[in-house]
C-alpha cells in the first residue's frame, strides 16, 4: 500500500488555479481600460460638437447685433425647454 502526499498535490493546483485566476483578471481589467478609454473619446467628441454648434449659434446671433442678455436668456430658456420636456416625457411614461 502506498500512501500519497495529497497535501503537495492540493498546493500545486491550488498555485496553477491562482495563476489561471490572474491571468483572467488581468485580461478583464484589460477590456474594462479599453472600454472606458473608448468611452471617454466618445463623450469627449459629442462634447466638443456640441460646444462648436454653441458656438457657432452665439457668433452668428452677436453678428446680428443680438447683446450678451438676450443670447443668455435665449440659451437658458432652451436649455429649460429641453429639460422640462425630458422631464414631462418621463413623466407621461411611467
Amino acid at each position: 500500500m502506498r500512501i500519497e502526499n495529497v497535501g503537495k498535490d492540493i498546493l500545486k493546483e491550488r498555485g496553477n488555479i491562482v495563476t489561471i485566476l490572474r491571468n483572467w483578471r488581468i485580461v478583464f481589467f484589460s477590456i474594462a481600460g479599453i472600454s472606458l478609454l473608448i468611452g471617454g473619446v466618445g463623450i469627449f467628441s459629442v462634447l466638443k460638437i456640441s460646444i462648436s454648434e454653441r458656438l457657432f449659434d452665439i457668433g452668428l446671433r452677436k453678428s446680428m447685433g443680438a447683446t450678451d442678455g438676450e443670447i443668455s436668456c435665449s440659451s437658458s430658456s432652451s436649455r429649460s425647454r429641453c429639460r422640462l420636456s425630458a422631464q414631462g416625457s418621463d413623466f407621461w411614461e411611467a
